[in-house]
């Protein structure tokens, strides 16, 4: 239990880490495209303003969470190390659930913390990637992690993604829209998840059009409560909003 926390703790560290250059890089980018407009006498535009302001918060939120990871993450193991000699393994289970229980506020945080946990040894989606082998595996965990922190969008991720392996354009594509959806869906249900006190659950919503599966429709609507992932398949694009508690408190 201990080596397992502390390899999601590095897992989690290293799509930071990604997230971080390919927000450098942005931010690089951005600066260079500022200095052209200025020289050129053109104003910025208020979406270039607002791209700005993002990648800076998402770049001081990153900074924050890393520096979160390293002393609490070293306490945790030498911690749950003293305890599973002392008293059991069980407690030190305890200790390291407890330990991983972080609610990050800034969603591009959240998401790729989400993302580690999909991603880690065992779960649906190391499985469903297994033929790609770890270093694949790896490269395309970066990729979207680092999509997600610089705030790009599908088709950008694609080509990280390209970039790292040797998959198709079309299985790119596909891991991109579903797994960057995915990690902010997850990281959203957390959200909902640490403010039960006002929260009672969320919904199923699907896009309502051309692109949504019988599956995804036969669902819409459907209530959950706030411990329940969202199920999803390959390109899915249903949602959950939330659901608020009775008035007078909690449910």
């Amino acid at each position: 239990m201990v080596r397992r926390e502390d390899g999601a703790v590095s897992a989690f560290r290293s799509d930071l880490e990604a997230a971080r250059t390919a927000i450098d890089e942005a931010l690089d980018r951005m600066e260079r495209a500022i200095r052209d407009l200025e020289e050129a006498e053109t104003p910025l535009q208020p979406w270039q303003w607002q791209r700005w302001d993002q990648l800076l918060r998402t770049e001081q939120a990153v900074a924050e969470a890393l520096r979160d990871l390293e002393q609490p993450a070293a306490e945790a193991v030498q911690r749950a190390q003293e305890l599973a000699s002392s008293d059991g393994v069980a407690a030190a289970s305890r200790l390291g659930r407890v330990a991983g229980a972080v609610q990050w506020r800034d969603p591009q945080v959240q998401a790729i913390d989400a993302l580690s946990g999909f991603m880690g040894d065992g779960s649906p989606l190391r499985a469903h990637f297994a033929t790609l082998g770890p270093d694949a595996v790896a490269g395309i965990r970066a990729a979207v992690a680092a999509g997600i922190g610089a705030g790009e969008g599908a088709d950008q991720v694609a080509a990280r993604i390209r970039a790292a392996t040797n998959v198709s354009l079309t299985r790119a594509e596909t891991i991109a829209r579903t797994e960057t959806i995915r990690a902010y869906r997850e990281a959203t249900r957390q959200s909902y998840a640490a403010n039960a006190d006002v929260l009672s659950g969320w919904v199923r919503v699907c896009a309502g059009d051309s692109r949504v599966c019988a599956a995804c429709w036969a669902l819409h609507g459907s209530r959950h409560d706030l411990q329940t992932p969202c199920a999803s398949h390959p390109r899915c694009f249903v949602a959950g909003t939330m659901v608020s508690t009775p008035a007078g408190g909690r449910r």
